[in-house]
């Protein structure tokens, strides 16, 4: 049984050209490092419709966590330096991480299985194959990275 179509062309090469993008610019912030704390607040984050919604939770702005080892591994940097950082609203302007009241947009790379965990949750804007464009709580970044039904989640950018 066929599916339906979930992207128009335009919309599937604009998700493809954002992704590719985002590996390009997370490789560029290997090399130069972790970006330096700046002042300001970053802007409301776009948000496109989609069938799937799981509701995120509400997390606090000041509250930097310590990423474990594993969910380091399936988590890209500039998520790391965001859970991490004791301004997450400078930390996300100066890295051009889409932040917004403790909640980031992210792509998440599903494995083979290819369903979200039940836990922690992810608001759902688009899905296409293994990738999932939504939204999750800053807190809860590093138990979503570190499920067993996750190969890599990365953020969108503004």
């Amino acid at each position: 049984m066929e599916e339906a179509a979930v992207f128009d062309d335009s919309t599937r090469r604009r998700f493809v050209a954002g992704v590719v993008s985002v590996r390009a610019v997370g490789l560029a912030g290997c090399l130069g490092g972790r970006p330096g704390n700046e002042t300001g607040s970053s802007g409301k984050m776009g948000e496109t419709g989609g069938s799937e919604t799981q509701t995120a939770t509400a997390p606090t702005e000041s509250s930097p966590t310590t990423v474990t080892d594993t969910a380091r591994e399936h988590l890209g940097n500039g998520l790391v330096g965001l859970v991490e950082a004791d301004s997450r609203s400078a930390y996300a302007d100066s890295a051009g991480v889409a932040y917004d009241e403790g909640h980031v947009r992210i792509v998440v790379e599903l494995g083979s299985e290819g369903n979200l965990p039940s836990s922690p949750t992810v608001d759902v804007k688009n899905r296409h194959e293994s990738l999932v464009e939504g939204r999750a709580a800053v807190e809860d970044l590093p138990a979503l990275a570190a499920a067993d039904e996750v190969s890599y989640v990365r953020s969108r950018r503004q």
